[in-house]
């Protein structure tokens, strides 16, 4: 499933100097911005030659990770840019020898169902996980909880 970037288009770690950016990029799509000052370092930026244009954090936690705030700007929506983003932190999971890659989503649970993802109940989400949404203070009311294995139980 491999998606292509449109011209001039590129990946980036996110500085702290993408801070405020990632922030109103978030909170534009509604998203929260938990996370974005202290944790900006498991942020990957879409840059495009006018700044940033998506966004997405992989949080490695032991042998789990987390994917979260993952946005696209609604104007390079349906462009490749949102499947590369998450395909590029797939890989990065995969390199850090993660064994399950989890994501709580509110409205994408289609979207991260082609990438594998499979939906799973809240009780099967590893405290490592929780820990760390419950520290950020990231409420997700609502969210399918989705799970995808990268290495074999």
């Amino acid at each position: 499933m491999s998606a292509d970037l449109p011209a001039g288009v590129a990946f980036r770690l996110a500085t702290a100097a993408d801070a405020v950016r990632v922030a109103e990029l978030l909170g534009a799509q509604g998203a929260q911005a938990v996370g974005v000052g202290p944790g900006i370092s498991a942020f990957v930026i879409a840059d495009s030659p006018a700044g940033p244009i998506a966004t997405i954090a992989l949080e490695i936690l032991g042998g789990d990770a987390l994917i979260r705030s993952v946005c696209v700007h609604p104007s390079w929506r349906a462009q490749g840019v949102g499947t590369a983003l998450v395909e590029h932190v797939l890989t990065e999971a995969a390199m850090e020898a993660v064994d399950s890659v989890y994501v709580l989503s509110s409205a994408a649970d289609r979207f991260f169902a082609r990438f594998g993802f499979v939906r799973i109940a809240w009780s099967e989400i590893p405290f490592t996980i929780t820990r760390a949404l419950s520290q950020r203070g990231a409420a997700v009311p609502g969210a399918t909880a989705m799970q995808l294995l990268l290495a074999d139980p």
